[in-house]
């Protein structure tokens, strides 16, 4: 045979790509977004207009046969109906109504460059042209090695374990004993001795090395069972010291040293050698090894009184006299220091804080004060003050400061003697009248107004009009007209005092109207200070130095509540208390002040009372030797102490402290050497256990902690919050399952076509675990996402599948097409700037916002060629539809809407991809 028909059979034989044009009807798709409406079809007497093509049909009734509209540009039918372009060894496209070569076949060239040939040559790589055909084994690179028209004929990457789903993606990755490649995806049947994939996953391979045996793990540092996790779940046989320090302590596994008792550091089995209120050697007592601990002593002070502890010295390495706190001598009556004497280091006579008695304090209000011969007394005044009361009791009470030697008239105290314009001489000019009622209005001082003339409202001008005792006209006679008036008289009675005097009497004539005013009532003498009866003798009748009712001066009673008392030398004395009474601050003044109820010689008790009556209650008292707390678990370090009614008491923690233990918080909270012991399922086992929460992207690991409530174990991990299920190999939504949901409102859009809704992906299909970087290598399902490398190098068939795994189809060629345009997705004119076009390779999905259609789907043209179901069959005998050109491409045509391109459905390619569609 010829050359010529060797190439054709080869290539017939090998299903090689032919390209051919479309010519299936494309304008009356309609598409559907937001909302949109699809238009109803129409005919033209009975006839139903379509799109017109080359069949000797009146397709579009227009009255003419086959006057295709796209003759310039079908391959199948350029310029004319039924005129196919072919060329040797070469795929062929119309431009124009000529034909065109559009590309060599795999293995052959065009080596004259004249295309009625075809592709003449045959080629070798890295050599010059070769017209006979080469021996040359190929490689797995997507490149036709040997030139006989195929690519990568040899591997089936299906099955191939070197080149699984893609090549140089190897089955046979570290540990792998068996293992082999199922419809592209690796399957391991055996691990090497050592290794185990642990993770299930055959991307990695056998991953984790492994020498353990099947059986139940040990402590020892290792992984015994190989399953991941090393020393986990052991049985532990031996009981460790629970006492002292050592409370608490399990038995723990700590790998290569087996399991152990790890108890603290500062413990020491042999005995104790630290005093720090701690046992230490877990034997159940505190300290006892230091002889004394607790007893009352007397410190290194100046007092003689035990009122120190014996407690551990700062360094815990012995004991010493811990002295709470120093007695000074006070002025209470009590030998405070304790050595047998009251009150020495006072003077009454002179202490202004203890003058005459203990606690009697000369007041200090704005003077300073003294004490002299047991009574206060000012030493001097502030600034700005004046003692006018002589009265040590108010101090210095007077506000005031001198501003003159001498009183003014201005209604201020110039002087400080307690009186405002007092003694202040008129001036010598200024008289006033100053007899009769105006007596005393000479010249008066009012302060700030001055010097003036008062005169009474009974000021009368000329003759007295009345007989009242007045010289009303001031002319220096009383009632002159009425003979003795105002002159001085005794009435009838027993006193000495002139009482009365003559005066007017209003109901008689003026000769007869004057009497004595003196009333019948004696003046009887009063303790005052006043001669009261006129016998020139005051308060003759009182004994202050001895009267019960007035001692020491008027008014001042020796009478107390609850107190025999007597007035001795003008002081109270308290000469006995009543019965359950007691004087303990020795002051006379509140009498036997102190109630208290006791037996007779009673010693202080633990009672909440003051059985010794010295004004203190349950003081100085020393727990029953037979007495003794709790010293383990929350316990420790309690000792007895007074609870007044209650008695010596124990007083554990509250906030610990349980009678019987119910929490889980790993304590000892009722004392009794256990931890956590009441709950069988509150152990120390279980405690720091693994423990997990939540599945997929959810899943978080964490250990068994006791729970908030305390009543159990909980574990610490928190499940994370589900998110949106993406297609992306992980169960987002953390319901057991991955990538079950469409989320067809992101991911893929609406079209019509011809009244049909269907729903087609947005960007070209990728594996769930492609990145910008990678096209991954998870070939369970077809995604739809941007910003990825796209899904290249399978077969027809292997995109169909991985269309369904999502619950989508593989487009057909017709929804494709209506999908991308009429012409360009983006236009009409070729835009080499749009679209991922004359490239060395593909990139990320959606990287060209230009490279949108109408329709809102990215990468209709260019990037990669895209497989689609034929909707035709008599097109797609040998070949399938594969459209919109990719990234390789050199030929604008081919980049088109309405190009029809056609591959090999067996083979697979890095230049052809695919995208999915769904029925509503």
């Amino acid at each position: 045979a010829r050359r010529s028909d060797y190439f054709k059979q080869a290539a017939l034989l090998s299903l090689v790509i032919i390209f051919q044009a479309c010519n299936e009807p494309i304008a009356e798709t309609t598409q559907i977004m937001n909302g949109g409406e699809t238009t109803e079809p129409f005919t033209i007497n009975g006839c139903s207009p379509t799109l017109e093509v080359c069949n000797g049909i009146d397709d579009d009734c227009d009255g003419e046969i086959d006057n295709v509209s796209n003759l310039d540009r079908d391959p199948q039918n350029c310029g004319i109906c039924g005129q196919a372009c072919e060329f040797e060894q070469g795929e062929a496209l119309c431009a124009n109504s000529q034909c065109r070569l559009a590309r060599c076949l795999p293995g052959f060239v065009n080596a004259d460059g004249v295309s009625a040939n075809g592709c003449e040559a045959s080629c070798e790589p890295n050599s010059e042209l070769n017209p006979e055909p080469n021996d040359q084994n190929d490689e797995c690179n997507q490149r036709d090695d040997d030139c006989d028209g195929l690519i990568d004929e040899g591997f089936n990457l299906g099955q191939d374990l070197n080149h699984c789903g893609a090549c140089g993606v190897s089955c046979l990755s570290v540990g792998v004993a068996e293992a082999s490649c199922l419809s592209g995806r690796c399957v391991i049947s055996a691990c090497e001795d050592g290794y185990i994939n642990l993770d299930g996953q055959a991307n990695n391979g056998c991953e984790y090395s492994c020498n353990g045996v099947e059986g139940s793990e040990v402590c020892n540092g290792a992984d015994d069972d190989c399953d991941g996790q090393v020393d986990e779940a052991i049985v532990i046989a031996i009981d460790c010291i629970n006492e002292g320090l050592c409370a608490g302590v399990s038995p723990a596994c700590r790998g290569d040293d087996g399991v152990v008792c790890a108890y603290p550091e500062e413990v020491n089995l042999t005995g104790e050698v630290r005093c720090d209120g701690r046992d230490e050697d877990c034997d159940g007592l505190i300290d006892e090894d230091f002889l004394g601990l607790g007893t009352p002593c007397d410190g290194d002070d100046s007092d003689q009184c035990l009122n120190g502890v014996i407690t551990c010295s700062s360094d815990r390495s012995t004991v010493v006299c811990q002295e709470r706190i120093q007695e000074e001598e006070r002025c209470d009556r009590i030998d405070n220091d304790c050595d047998e004497r009251i009150d020495e280091g006072f003077i009454l006579l002179f202490d202004p804080r203890n003058c005459g008695s203990c606690g009697r304090i000369c007041p200090s209000l704005n003077a300073e004060s003294g004490c002299r011969d047991g009574e206060c007394l000012i030493l001097s005044c502030n600034d700005g003050y004046q003692d006018l009361d002589q009265d040590p009791n108010t101090g210095c009470e007077y506000a005031c400061t001198p501003t003159s030697t001498d009183e003014l008239c201005d209604g201020v105290d110039n002087d400080c003697d307690g009186r405002v314009d007092e003694l202040i001489l008129p001036p010598e000019n200024m008289t006033c009248l100053n007899q009769g009622v105006c007596s005393g209005s000479t010249v008066s001082c009012l302060g700030q107004v001055g010097f003036v003339c008062i005169y009474p409202e009974r000021y009368e001008v000329g003759q007295e009009s009345q007989c009242d005792g007045a010289d009303n006209d001031c002319d220096g006679l009383i009632d002159e007209d009425f003979p003795n008036l105002g002159n001085l008289c005794d009435g009838a009675d027993q006193d000495l005092c002139l009482g009365g005097v003559i005066r007017c009497n209003q109901a008689l004539n003026a000769s007869e109207s004057i009497e004595c005013s003196d009333d019948d009532d004696s003046i009887t003498e009063s303790c005052d200070g006043v001669d009261n009866d006129c016998d020139q003798a005051t308060d003759e009748d009182f004994d202050l130095q001895n009267d019960y009712e007035n001692c020491g001066q008027c008014g001042f009673s020796c009478r107390r509540d609850s107190a025999e008392t007597r007035c001795n030398e003008g002081e109270c004395e308290v000469i006995s208390c009543a019965s359950n009474r007691y004087d303990l601050n020795q002051v006379s003044f509140d009498g036997c002040e102190y109630e208290c109820v006791t037996q007779p010689n009673q010693s202080e008790l633990c009672n909440g009372m003051d059985d010794d009556c010295d004004g203190r209650v349950d003081e100085e008292l020393t727990p029953p030797l037979d007495l003794n707390c709790d010293g383990l678990g929350v316990c420790q370090g309690v000792l007895p102490t007074c609870k007044g009614v209650d008695g010596f008491q124990c007083e554990y923690p509250i906030e610990v402290y349980q009678v019987t233990e119910t929490r889980c918080d790993q304590l000892d909270n009722d004392c009794d050497g256990q931890v956590d012991e009441a709950n069988p399922q509150i152990t120390l086992t279980t405690l720091g256990e693994l423990c997990s929460a939540g599945v997929g992207a959810c899943y978080r690991q964490g250990v068994q902690v006791c729970s908030q409530d305390q009543s159990t174990v909980r574990c610490s991990a928190l499940a994370a919050e589900p998110s949106l299920e993406q297609c992306n190999g992980i169960d987002d939504d953390c319901d057991g399952v991955i990538d079950e949901d469409i989320n067809r409102e992101s991911e893929m859009v609406a079209i019509n076509l011809n009244g049909r809704v269907f729903w087609m992906d947005r960007w070209e299909a990728s594996r769930p675990d492609a990145s910008v970087v990678s096209p991954g290598l998870d070939v369970s399902r077809a995604c739809s996402k941007a910003g990825v490398l796209p899904w290249a190098n399978l077969t027809l068939n292997e995109a169909q599948i991985a269309c369904e795994a999502r619950g989508k189809r593989l487009c057909t060629d017709d929804e494709w097409q209506a999908a991308c345009g009429a012409v360009y997705p983006y236009g009409d004119s070729y835009d080499a700037q749009a679209c991922v076009t004359e490239n060395a390779m593909a990139a990320t999905t959606g990287s060209l916002a230009s490279c949108e259609s109408q329709s809102g789907i990215f990468d209709l043209s260019g990037n990669l060629a895209e497989w689609t179901s034929c909707e035709r069959t008599q097109d797609c005998q040998i070949v399938s539809p594969q459209l919109g050109g990719s990234y390789a491409d050199r030929i604008i045509d081919i980049w088109r809407c309405d190009f029809r391109g056609n591959a090999v459905p067996t083979i697979a390619t890095a230049t052809a991809g695919f995208r999915c569609c769904v029925d509503p």
